[in-house]
């Protein structure tokens, strides 16, 4: 080989290394754009906060406020005019039925009473008179010895005798009721609450002279919603509690509820009654709640209401399942606290995001940065 030819031989050498080389690279490129192509995005995992789902017995309920009232309540007021001549009573004082509370001076209205009777006596003697006037002029009317007109005269006697006589007897019985009614009785067993009389005052029809309650048994009238109205019934027992007793509990039924709304406050009326208790006496005007339970669950989860998202028609909460969140519909049932039932879509020791699930959807991932 001569050296033209040696040298045209390493040329051409050169020039097929150098595209093997250019052929190397571009594959080489090209497979790495494909790696990185088939490579997934990597996605951030959202920080969340988590509890525990724990389990309790909860009850549905509604609760009520009011104010406990007298079963029964009298105003004793003053039937006749007249001085308070006695007051038998002082405020609490416990009296029986027909226990006499005040006394008004009864003297004007004996006095009354003696001329009404002398009056009823002199009515009767004279419609005694005529009725036997009466009865002699109708056998002689018969006989054809005394004529229709005295016949007819001893009739009018007759009847205007009977009226005076009935009318004496009327007056008779009102000036027995003024004097009665000067002595004011306890129309119930009960309780004074109020005498604002003293003897020597003068009083008028209408004057309170005393007021009585019945506190063996008292009412507690509430005011309850239109939603709430239709969940009660006659009957239904209820929990009342109150801050003057803590920690006590007095039972009571519903003895009646309203059926139309108050106009002002749009709320319907409901009278509970409870038995007054010896060892913790209530009084009339104690503020009381009233704890009127509609059904009782057992061993559901309770879960915080932070949790729990509305999304359309739907409760859901996020779980935390292997490092993802996990979207669940919840059925919500009665709150408790700052926690609320779920009956379905959650199960106790499950692991719910309490913080960051607004950010959440099925399946995204998520890092518990704090467990409560």
């Amino acid at each position: 080989m001569d050296v033209r030819a040696g040298w045209t031989y390493g040329w051409f050498l050169s020039v097929l290394l150098g595209l093997a080389a250019i052929g190397c690279g571009s594959d080489s490129e090209n497979a790495a754009e494909a790696t990185n192509s088939a490579a997934p995005a990597a996605v951030d995992a959202v920080p969340v906060t988590v509890t525990v789902v724990q389990t309790a017995d909860v009850s549905d309920s509604i609760e009520l406020t009011g104010t406990l009232r007298p079963l029964r309540e009298a105003v004793i007021a003053a039937q006749v005019a007249g001085e308070v001549k006695a007051v038998y009573v002082d405020l609490g004082s416990e009296v029986k039925k027909d226990q006499p509370l005040v006394q008004i001076d009864p003297r004007t209205y004996e006095l009354r009473l003696d001329q009404a009777r002398a009056n009823a006596n002199s009515a009767r003697a004279a419609y005694e008179k005529a009725r036997a006037d009466y009865e002699r002029n109708v056998k002689l009317h018969r006989s054809g010895d005394v004529s229709d007109f005295v016949l007819e005269t001893a009739r009018v006697q007759l009847a205007t005798a009977e009226a005076a006589y009935q009318a004496a007897e009327a007056a008779q019985k009102m000036a027995q009721k003024q004097l009665d009614d000067t002595l004011l009785k306890a129309p119930f067993a009960a309780t004074v609450s109020a005498v604002p009389v003293d003897p020597g005052n003068t009083v008028a029809p209408g004057t309170p002279l005393a007021t009585v309650v019945d506190v063996r048994k008292l009412r507690l009238q509430v005011g309850v919603s239109e939603r709430d109205i239709t969940r009660l019934r006659k009957g239904q027992s209820c929990i009342i509690t109150l801050d003057a007793y803590p920690g006590v509990e007095f039972k009571g039924r519903i003895v009646a509820l309203g059926p139309a709304a108050n106009p002002q406050t749009r709320t319907f009326p409901l009278k509970i009654v409870l038995p007054n208790s010896r060892q913790h006496p209530l009084r009339a005007g104690m503020v009381a709640r009233a704890t009127i339970i509609l059904k009782q669950y057992q061993n559901v989860a309770l879960v915080p209401l932070s949790a729990v998202l509305k999304q359309q028609d739907d409760y859901v909460a996020f779980v935390v399942d292997n490092q993802r969140a996990r979207r669940r519909v919840l059925e919500i049932g009665p709150q408790q606290g700052e926690a609320v039932a779920a009956l379905s879509g959650l199960r106790p020791g499950e692991r719910v995001v309490v913080l960051g699930q607004d950010q959440l959807a099925d399946g995204t991932p998520v890092h518990v940065i704090e467990q409560r």
